[in-house]
């Protein structure tokens, strides 16, 4: 017995979406990828940023200072704002 045999016909006939990339598309908004950055100072930013990141630590699940930074940026309301993943 295989796993696929206990699927309903409609689902074991499923196939997975896999979009076309139109020749000269350097940047896949739907794959969630930012574009090529190849700058020394984003790169020199980011790895700073992780320096300071307690990578063994939980985050917090709320994202406050997160929230704090955008409100204050965009002068929204932290209380209003939702922050959350995505999974791919």
């Amino acid at each position: 017995m295989t796993l696929a045999s206990l699927f309903r016909p409609e689902l074991r006939d499923l196939t997975a979406y896999v979009p076309e990339v139109p020749d000269g598309i350097e940047v896949r908004l739907d794959a969630n990828e930012a574009p090529p950055n190849p700058s020394p100072r984003i790169r020199e930013v980011i790895a700073d940023a992780v320096s300071k990141t307690a990578l063994e630590k939980y985050l917090d699940a709320r994202a406050g200072a997160l929230r704090e930074a955008i409100a204050k940026r965009t002068g929204a309301n932290a209380a209003d704002l939702l922050v959350g993943t995505a999974e791919r």
